[in-house]
């Protein structure tokens, strides 16, 4: 009788712990869940992997300018202007983007000599982005189209020229870009830019648009600092850039002038030095 007692209360107490082992299981395995689906509330759809490939940024820019005309006084001062650039940023994925960039100014030297310039720049990119999960950066390299046009009214004195500056370009570079909190990010940005068809129009020269040689040391390197809202869909980014440019001088020959078979007509290049700030703000969708 007692042997049938104990066994029946061993039974009913196994029974009751793996009811209530049961119970705990269920539990955590809820409270697991709602754990994660609060972090991912917390943090929005964009930080997860993957999330929000799509980046659109509208902004302004102040640029400083050192402009060499080769052979000629410097020119310098400060240009106004604006951005636009629109990237599919995904990870380990195909990389696509388009940018437009433009900026008005003038630089002087003295009272004498000054230039008034526009700069029009455009490209597309196409590349990969490779993605670094343990370390949060991304790495892209891309290639791709670029087009510039910049014109220039130069003014010496009483005298007045009207240069329009129409090249063509390949960018090549690389991004990077590393995440080091939920509301802060680095990057680079560096591009080669040589050019593989570039030509001037001289306005008091109606009609005559002249080849130029084709410039090859053409950089620009740019370092954002992002800084991310709570949802991570909006970014304000700072971007301090430095950008090399040169115009190659005249490929124009006069075949025949007087005793001489072949003149170079003598247009020289210019060096351009620039250096600046971009402020724009980001939407990732």
């Amino acid at each position: 009788m007692n042997r049938t007692l104990l066994i029946a209360f061993t039974v009913t107490a196994l029974a009751l712990c793996a009811q209530n082992e049961g119970t705990r299981r269920s539990i955590w395995k809820g409270n697991s869940t709602l754990t994660s689906a609060s972090v991912e509330e917390q943090s929005g759809p964009c930080m997860t992997e993957g999330g929000c490939p799509h980046h659109i940024n509208i902004g302004g820019s102040y640029t400083y300018a050192w402009i060499q005309p080769h052979g000629n006084p410097t020119t310098k001062g400060s240009l106004g202007g604006a951005q636009f650039l629109y990237e599919y940023y995904p990870p380990n994925s195909v990389y696509a983007a388009v940018e437009c960039r433009w900026r008005i100014g003038d630089t002087t030297n003295g009272p004498s000599s000054s230039r008034s310039l526009q700069d029009f720049n455009s490209q597309e990119r196409l590349g990969y982005t490779f993605y670094c999960k343990d370390r949060d950066a991304k790495a892209t390299l891309f290639s791709g189209l670029g087009a510039r046009y910049l014109p220039e009214t130069v003014k010496l004195r009483s005298a007045s020229v009207d240069f329009n500056y129409t090249e063509f370009y390949v960018p090549i570079g690389c991004l990077l870009e590393k995440t080091f909190h939920s509301f802060f990010s680095w990057g680079l940005n560096f591009q080669w830019m040589p050019q593989i068809f570039p030509t001037v129009h001289i306005s008091p020269l109606t009609g005559s648009q002249w080849n130029l040689t084709y410039q090859l040391n053409n950089f620009f390197v740019e370092m954002p600092f992002s800084l991310h809202t709570y949802s991570n869909r909006l970014l304000f980014i700072f971007s301090p850039f430095f950008e090399l440019w040169h115009d190659g001088k005249s490929t124009a020959f006069a075949r025949k002038i007087g005793s001489y078979d072949r003149i170079a007509l003598g247009l020289r290049g210019n060096t351009y030095l620039f250096t600046g700030l971009y402020g724009t703000l980001g939407v990732l969708f």
